[in-house]
């Protein structure tokens, strides 16, 4: 009976179970374009809090985004540009 051989190789995969992918994260990223800076303003764990909270920033040549667990953009507001 010939001996059973270990597969090598194989690249490790994530868990199926998709209670704990999502940790329920909101990132707030602020973009400056005239300066061409990038950087994170806050984390929420609602979107609802994250949307409040960019909604009641005061206008500015910055803009937000709202960003998920999945690193899809859910919401942005655009910063005033001239021209």
């Amino acid at each position: 009976m010939p001996r059973r051989q270990r597969p090598v190789g194989r690249l490790t995969q994530k868990p199926k179970d998709k209670k704990n992918i999502s940790k329920n994260k909101y990132r707030v990223l602020a973009e400056n374009a005239i300066e061409n800076t990038l950087w994170t303003y806050g984390e929420y764990k609602s979107f609802n809090e994250a949307k409040s909270t960019v909604d009641n920033l005061p206008h500015s040549n910055i803009s937000y985004y709202i960003y998920s667990d999945l690193n899809r953009v859910l919401y942005n507001r655009k910063g005033i540009t001239s021209g």
